[in-house]
C-alpha cells in the first residue's frame, strides 16, 4: 500500500488513521497507509490531553502510539490541515466531547 501525501487528501480527520480509509481529492475514497508522526502524536497528545492525570496522559499517548480498531464518528471532528496542524471542531460542549475521544481511544 502506497502512502499518499495528506495534501492530495480532502478532509483529513483521527478516523481515517484508524480505519486505514480517506478521500483523495481526485481519486475518491482509497486505503490510506499513513501513520502518524511524533508531531502529530505531540498535538494529539496536547489536544485531547489538556487537565488530565499523568496516569491518563501515558494512557493517552499509548493509544495514540498503537491507534487502530473501531472508528467512531466523533473522530471525525478531530481534522488535520497543513496550515494549522490537529484542531478539533467543537459541537455542542467541547470539554465533555474531547473527554469522550479520550475515553474511547483510552478503552
Amino acid at each position: 500500500m502506497k502512502i499518499i501525501n495528506r495534501k492530495n487528501l480532502e478532509n483529513v480527520n483521527l478516523g481515517n488513521f484508524i480505519s486505514g480509509r480517506a478521500l483523495h481529492k481526485k481519486r475518491g475514497w482509497i486505503d490510506f497507509a499513513d501513520t502518524l508522526t511524533e508531531e502529530d502524536k505531540n498535538q494529539l497528545s496536547r489536544l485531547l490531553g489538556k487537565g488530565i492525570r499523568a496516569t491518563n496522559a501515558e494512557k493517552l499517548r499509548l493509544a495514540l502510539d498503537y491507534i487502530g480498531g473501531r472508528t467512531y464518528g466523533i473522530f471525525e471532528r478531530v481534522q488535520w490541515d497543513a496550515a494549522h496542524g490537529w484542531t478539533y471542531c467543537a459541537g455542542q460542549h467541547y470539554p465533555s466531547e474531547v473527554a469522550y475521544i479520550r475515553k474511547l481511544l483510552i478503552n
